[in-house]
């Protein structure tokens, strides 16, 4: 009976409505180094907006990659940041006025290639801004180990 009334007085009371935020959710604007991998390869997604390792999880045919690592150029991020804010723009929106500013910002994350059957796979990045459309991309098959033979 008690929790019945603590349940009700908890449905009276409801949450505060400043508990929770906006976030903007953009089409992570990335470009692959390779058109082509083995398993095992080390392939570098470049372009924006991307965050930190922490937060970005890379999957190659639904299959998380490993060793996904994010390298953004902080000098010349930093520029790009700062005229960004100054002028008010969104995370997701391309902002003409800064584009000089912005013109050196490097921005990348690099994974290693998980171990799936050849043939053509999508690539998709994911991190708390938002998620890359499939990019295309195709596993050959893995070399032959000498040993093996």
């Amino acid at each position: 009976m008690r929790s019945l009334a603590a349940l009700a007085l908890l449905g009276l009371t409801g949450c505060p409505a400043d508990t929770t935020g906006q976030f903007e959710q953009c089409e992570l604007d990335l470009v692959l180094d390779l058109d082509e991998a083995t398993p095992g390869d080390t392939v570098v997604a470049s372009g924006r907006p991307l965050t930190d390792s922490l937060d970005t999880v890379v999957r190659v045919d639904g299959v998380d990659a490993v060793d996904v690592e994010v390298v953004i150029t902080d000098s010349e991020c930093d520029t790009c940041d700062d005229c960004r804010a100054t002028a008010a723009c969104g995370v997701c929106e391309t902002c003409g006025i800064c584009a000089e500013a912005c013109a050196d910002c490097a921005q990348s994350v690099s994974f290693t290639v998980p171990d799936l059957a050849p043939g053509p796979v999508g690539v998709a990045v994911f991190n708390a801004f938002g998620a890359s459309p499939a990019l295309p991309l195709r596993i050959l098959e893995s070399p032959v180990d000498d040993e093996q033979q």
